[in-house]
């Protein structure tokens, strides 16, 4: 149930009698000053509620429970208060089954008036910066995560003996500079620290000698730190030294680190000396405006690193760090504007290298030599407009499937080698200079998939063919101007688009052609595959209308869109296939929606088809279902 806005309402209805009720949300409500037991109604109240919402209610400032007797609330498990700014009375006490507790820009005096809340596994507190404590009597064994933002960091000194806690997420909190002992020495069980936008923050705990061992959240496996500019160091106990000790002078490492994100933190310089953790399996650095080198890896570290770099403008290159981490298996770079090349021993030790992603660098010439990634499964490349080739030795790559090359003006060939016969995925988009595919395309017998997209410079495709397995082929260049006559021997070709003209002729070959896109335009002649699904007509300049010997012989013909078809003026009617369902029309102006409501001349179409949508504007669509019984 919820009441919402109800703006001349002076009092709540009994819902507490409501025997059945499990979600309620009261919000909006501005003239409300007090709830009492007009709300509650009697005894044995609210008996199955589970989800308490109170939102925006300006003007509350009581609420009177009844007596813990009377059992308020038994299974009551999530309970949210947001924007009740005068609300100062005392929150219900005897919710003995909740679980989330959530409390957003509310008075401090409301939360300071909280008592024991042992079964509590979920806290939210966010922007209270006036709440600097809470009350002695509460205590919180059983929470397990913890979320504070826009709150004052000094609230952080007297929430204690957390050992169940597992997760922890703080967001801009004031003045805080590190996380205080009192609060992290309890906090056996964290997983999960996540910390963001605070930007008094200097370090995450204090190291010194004198530190105790039990001070450190030593089980972490998930840390992220994002937009913490004062942020200079890490911890060192995420780092482990060459002879496997730690890096932090209590002795200690946290030995199942799995995920390490840092973003946005521009004081950090470096690294603490020493190696990554084995255990960690994704580290993303990401908008550090200072960090110049990566951290120091050797043949030890873990055997299943996704390594990702973005906008670190002094990483000028990667001579800092000449070696990366030697199992890594999936490495992505991206926006790094100062990159030219990378060291040529590299990926020297990355054998396990599986995925390389390459973007946004706009002065990189050159790739890294890839000889030694014999294990590399994904290639991609994108937005690097002075590389101009690719490596030489590429085709050697056996164990790669996945190329993509997308806005690279400055490819223009394959190498002479060719490419991996391994490759099952195949795609070069907005490679504006790129003029022919290698003549042996018909050799990868493995390629299941061929995308060519806004290639303005490839005119044509080799006279050797395609590769002859291909289940999905998009030929989107507006100047290819010659296919081989070949490609109706693609016995296995399930989706198709292609420019129109005289290219597509013989289509009716292509037996298990399932989905067909055509674009620019639509020979009036053509012959569909018996078996086709799916049209899709686009961006057709001078088509006045769709032949009906179009459909002839479609008997599982299910669906046909048509976009930007300025001159299209009529459908028809009669020859659409009876297991049509679905029409989809956008952009083709003199299609009007009126012609497909009652009286227009389309309505027919309405009627029979269960799905008809037409799409006038790009932000208006009006959809016709089921109705089929007109």
């Amino acid at each position: 149930m919820e009441l919402s806005n109800c703006k001349r309402c002076t009092l709540l209805p009994s819902l507490g009698l409501l025997p059945v009720l499990k979600r309620l949300i009261i919000e909006g409500m501005d003239v409300i000053e007090a709830v009492g037991y007009e709300f509650y109604g009697g005894q044995d109240c609210f008996p199955l509620l589970e989800e308490l919402v109170f939102r925006n209610m300006l003007n509350w400032k009581e609420w009177t429970s009844p007596t813990r007797s009377e059992g308020e609330f038994p299974c009551l498990y999530r309970f949210l208060i947001q924007n009740c700014p005068k609300l100062l009375g005392q929150l219900p006490s005897n919710l003995s089954s909740l679980k989330e507790l959530d409390v957003r820009s509310c008075n401090a005096m409301l939360l300071k008036s909280m008592d024991d809340r042992a079964s509590l596994a979920n806290l939210r507190i966010k922007g209270i910066s006036e709440l600097t404590c809470l009350p002695m009597s509460m205590s919180l064994p059983s929470l397990k995560e913890l979320y504070m933002e826009n709150c004052n960091g000094v609230l952080l000194n007297c929430i204690v003996n957390l050992t169940s806690l597992t997760k922890l997420r703080i967001r801009a909190i004031a003045e805080l500079t590190c996380l205080p002992k009192s609060f992290t020495q309890s906090l056996i069980a964290l997983e999960i620290l996540d910390i963001g936008y605070c930007n008094d923050l200097t370090c995450l705990w204090e190291e010194g000698a004198e530190i105790e061992q039990s001070l450190l959240p030593f089980n972490l496996k998930h840390l992220s730190l994002k937009q913490c500019r004062a942020l200079e160091s890490l911890p060192n106990a995420m780092m482990v030294q060459m002879d496997g000790s730690s890096s932090s002078n209590t002795g200690m490492l946290m030995l199942r680190l799995e995920k390490l994100e840092i973003s946005g933190c521009d004081s950090i310089k470096s690294f603490p000396r020493g190696k990554l953790p084995i255990t960690l399996k994704y580290l993303r650095l990401a908008d550090c405006q200072g960090l110049g080198s990566l951290p120091d890896s050797d043949s030890d570290t873990n055997s299943n690193l996704h390594l990702e770099i973005s906008n670190l403008p002094c990483l000028y290159s990667f001579e800092c760090c000449h070696q990366l981490p030697a199992f890594l298996k999936r490495f992505a770079i991206c926006g790094c504007e100062w990159v030219e090349s990378f060291p040529e021993k590299m990926l020297q030790h990355c054998t396990g290298l599986q995925s390389i992603s390459i973007c946004e660098c706009k002065i990189l010439k050159s790739l890294p030599t890839l000889n030694w990634v014999s294990n590399l499964v994904e290639l991609s490349i994108a937005s690097c407009e002075l590389l101009k080739s690719f490596p030489n030795t590429m085709y050697q790559l056996k164990s790669l499937r996945s190329l993509s090359m997308e806005d690279c003006p400055g490819i223009e060939f394959i190498p002479d080698g060719g490419l991996p016969l391994s490759l099952t995925d195949l795609a070069f988009l907005d490679c504006k200079n790129l003029k022919f595919l290698p003549s042996t395309m018909y050799q990868l017998q493995s390629l299941q998939r061929l995308w060519l997209e806004d290639c303005l410079s490839i005119e044509f495709i080799p006279d050797g063919g395609l590769a002859p397995n291909l289940t999905d082929l998009r030929l989107d260049c507006m100047n290819l101007k010659y296919i081989p006559r070949t490609m109706d021997r693609l016995t296995s070709l399930q989706r198709l688009t292609i420019p129109g003209g005289a290219l597509i002729m013989g289509l009716q070959n292509l037996t298990s052609l399932q989905e067909l896109t055509i674009e620019q335009k639509l020979p009036l002649d053509i012959v569909l595959p018996s078996f086709l699904a799916s049209l899709e007509i686009k961006n057709e300049e001078n088509l006045k209308f769709i032949p009906g010997g179009l459909f002839q012989n479609l008997n599982s013909f299910q669906k046909l869109w048509i976009i930007d078809c300025q001159k299209l003026q009529s459908l028809p009617m009669e020859a659409f296939p009876p297991s049509l369902g679905e029409l989809y029309i956008s952009r083709c102006p003199l299609l009007k929606r009126q012609r497909f409501e009652a009286k227009g001349d389309y309505w027919t179409l309405t009627c029979t088809i269960p799905n008809v949508e037409i799409d006038e504007d790009e932000d208006e669509d009006l959809m016709f279902e089921d109705l089929g019984a007109c």
